[in-house]
């Protein structure tokens, strides 16, 4: 399939176009959106990682119904597209997804990465069985474009500021489609310049991103991008996602980064910045050598080995405080296996092991954070007071 991705926002006139598509036999790819580097104009890329494959018949959406994260009956209610994603038995992400409703009736078209598409179309033919649907890979036969024959218009359903995917046939170039864009239409200023955009919003999208098997739904944040239902029926791999949801524990998830690469060190004129780092290391190294940690709040008193972030027997770890560190007894030598016996409270400074502190950010022992509570998120209210409770007795 081929899909276009246009980040702007467009008339309500262009919407309508979405109800007088046709049936499209071959579709390509593009994109528009803003130019990061220029305000006014806007960018038409398209999308070659993307193919579609096309699900038609009578029983074609209580098919997908059961097989998708998301809701049908959203497409039945006038909702030209749906986002979704194809889960494996486990519950966890096969495949990230966008599901087009046709005007033709009980015709869809399902868009998703191109490197995965036939072990999608194999896993919709499995669960097919004996009911007449059927399911073509149209991916190397469809374009993406806008406002002329046999196009189809779709608002990205999973954030307004994605704009719009495009789908049409393929014999349409770029310059015809630019030719019926009521808008500036600039060449992207690299290949790579639409997933530099998904990044920036924190979305991920096929593969690369998204390794089958891997994540689960609400990792990937579907939640947020209108891609799952904790309303509808059963489907594959729906037990692992509803119990995520009612359980409200999700420990991870997608998110977008920036880096600061201003250099902030304030070193003397004449010194590189690596020569200041490795003079740092090399102190802090000094400095922390071990010496013996004794909790202020309980009984615990043990060797440690080392005092700092990033232990230089257990490289691999770099930790988010300064913590007391030993080597793991009990482990093979050499191995780089280690234990955190506490921390230094960010408050009051006192030595407190983990089991009578807690970790927000930043450490606190239990009397601070008992006094702090009220800064403190009410998820962690129970906790400092078992602990309080416990210094207490």
């Amino acid at each position: 399939m081929t899909s276009a991705m246009m980040i702007d926002r467009v008339s309500r006139s262009v919407l309508h176009m979405c109800k007088r598509n046709k049936r499209i036999g071959s579709h390509q790819r593009y994109t528009v959106r803003h130019n990061s580097t220029q305000v006014d104009g806007k960018i038409l890329e398209r999308l070659i990682d993307r193919s579609i494959l096309r699900v038609n018949g009578n029983e074609a959406s209580s098919f997908l119904q059961g097989l998708i994260t998301n809701d049908m009956k959203h497409l039945d209610e006038g909702a030209p597209s749906i986002y979704t994603l194809f889960l494996n038995i486990r519950g966890r992400v096969m495949c990230d997804a966008i599901v087009y409703k046709s005007e033709e009736s009980n015709l869809y078209y399902v868009e998703c990465d191109s490197q995965i598409v036939d072990s999608l179309q194999r896993h919709l033919k499995m669960y097919r069985v004996r009911r007449k649907i059927d399911i073509e890979h149209v991916g190397d036969k469809i374009n993406v474009c806008k406002f002329i024959n046999n196009i189809m218009i779709y608002e990205d359903p999973r954030l307004s500021d994605l704009g719009l995917r495009i789908l049409a046939e393929s014999q349409i170039s770029r310059n015809e489609i630019i030719k019926h864009l009521d808008t500036d239409i600039v060449s992207p200023e690299s290949l790579g310049d639409y997933k530099t955009f998904r990044y920036k919003l924190g979305i991920g999208e096929g593969m690369h991103d998204l390794p089958p098997g891997k994540a689960l739904p609400l990792e990937i944040n579907c939640d947020y991008l209108h891609g799952v239902s904790f309303h509808k029926g059963c489907y594959i791999g729906q037990e692992l996602t509803a119990r995520t949801y009612h359980t409200g524990v999700v420990r991870k998830r997608l998110m977008p980064l920036k880096e600061d690469l201003a250099d902030t060190s304030a070193g003397e004129p004449g010194i590189s910045e690596p020569t200041q780092q490795n003079a740092s290391t090399s102190q802090q190294t000094a400095m922390n050598v071990g010496g013996t940690f004794t909790c202020s709040f309980c009984l615990l008193k043990e060797r440690y080995d080392y005092k700092g972030t990033r232990p230089p027997f257990a490289r691999q770890f770099v930790y988010s405080e300064e913590c007391y560190i030993m080597k793991d007894p009990f482990s093979l030598p050499n191995k780089g296996e280690v234990l955190v016996l506490g921390a230094d409270c960010s408050m009051c400074e006192h030595a407190v092991c983990l089991g009578c502190s807690i970790f927000y950010t930043r450490r606190f022992c239990s009397k601070c954070a008992f006094s702090n509570m009220q800064h403190l998120p009410p998820q962690l209210h129970g906790k400092i007071r078992n602990l309080t409770k416990q210094a207490d007795s």
